[in-house]
């Protein structure tokens, strides 16, 4: 995105939104191939391997000259509390929803901080 610019990120989610209506209808025969500990063990690997993009996002962002204040870290840990509260002691949907209503809460305070 920031040798290219945003039309090269808008065309790789058009590609990417085709390239999935086109593959869906098979991965429904596909997936009974992967039994739930292969699923899990990919989802974790892509999780441990995006830790660093998320401690620089919660850091502020390389290259800001505040990267790394206690008010970025502390709002990202109130986010990180935020999702942790709302999946523990939510019921159902809303608890599905824990990351998701994390994030908007996040960015909220994070707009009210300025």
């Amino acid at each position: 995105g920031a040798q290219h610019g945003m039309t090269a990120i808008y065309g790789a989610i058009i590609v990417a939104g085709l390239f999935t209506f086109i593959v869906a209808p098979f991965f429904s025969r596909l997936i009974r191939l992967f039994p739930p500990v292969v699923t899990g063990t990919i989802i974790t690997l892509i999780g441990i391997n995006l830790m660093p993009v998320a401690i620089n996002w919660m850091g502020g962002g390389v290259g800001n000259p505040e990267f790394g204040s206690y008010t970025n870290i502390g709002l990202g840990f109130l986010t990180f509390l935020i999702v942790v509260f709302v999946y523990k002691f939510a019921k159902g949907f809303l608890s599905n929803l824990s990351v998701l209503i994390g994030l908007i809460a996040g960015t909220a305070i994070a707009f009210a901080m300025g």
